[in-house]
């Protein structure tokens, strides 16, 4: 059975497993420490997607404040317009 490495690598032989030579021990490290590095990203990955999404959250919790606050303001402004015109204040923008 053959397993074979990313570029680079020479792929490991079941055969030379059996056989436990030096050549296969140093090329069985080199595959140790090319999925070391793998491992080490996909976690640096997982890491800057989690920070992105906390990110995303904290952005869209400033815009949907940003929409309350308009809101309030709109109505403000409306109930100013209509005290400053003498007509009554409509219920709906209370």
């Amino acid at each position: 059975m053959v397993i074979n490495g990313g570029p680079g690598l020479a792929a490991l032989e079941f055969a030379d497993c059996l056989l436990d030579s030096p050549e296969f021990r140093e090329n069985l490290n080199r595959h140790e420490k090319e999925l070391e590095k793998t491992s080490q990203q996909i976690k640096r990955i997982i890491k800057e997607i989690k920070d992105l999404l906390q990110a995303a959250k904290s952005e869209l919790k400033c815009l949907s404040v940003g929409w309350e606050s308009r809101i309030i303001i709109s109505k403000q402004s409306r109930a100013q317009f209509y005290l400053h015109s003498s007509r009554a204040l409509p219920r709906s923008i209370m």
